[in-house]
């Protein structure tokens, strides 16, 4: 899903094989007027991806084939100029240093609130 809003150009891309936890997250940013794009997978994403797109990308550590650490990898190998923050529900200190360390800004525990988001 794509919302555009010609006031905002950043893009959020909301990357999460969880349709609930994905179109939550969308709402609560369309609510606050940001344009987003959900991908169901890394895959999807990376058909469209464009390192030197702005905006930011909101991605979950547990997927299936390419999970999000390969994918912030990936991303970091590519020269992404986006910040990628991660979401995960299994939220650990040992997954937020290695995230951190890969490259995301951040790391967010689901479920969030859409005031943390």
């Amino acid at each position: 899903m794509t919302t555009n809003n010609p006031n905002n150009p950043f893009l959020i891309h909301i990357i999460d094989d969880n349709e609930t936890e994905r179109e939550a997250a969308s709402w609560y940013l369309r609510v606050a007027e940001y344009e987003t794009r959900t991908y169901e997978n890394a895959g999807d994403f990376l058909k469209t991806f464009n390192p030197n797109s702005l905006g930011i990308i909101l991605l979950d550590i547990q997927m299936p084939i390419i999970n999000g650490v390969e994918l912030l990898e990936i991303l970091e190998a590519e020269n992404n100029l986006m910040p990628v923050i991660m979401l995960s529900g299994t939220g650990t200190l040992q997954n937020s240093i290695k995230v951190m360390k890969t490259g995301a800004i951040d790391f967010l525990e689901k479920p969030f609130e859409g005031q943390e988001l």
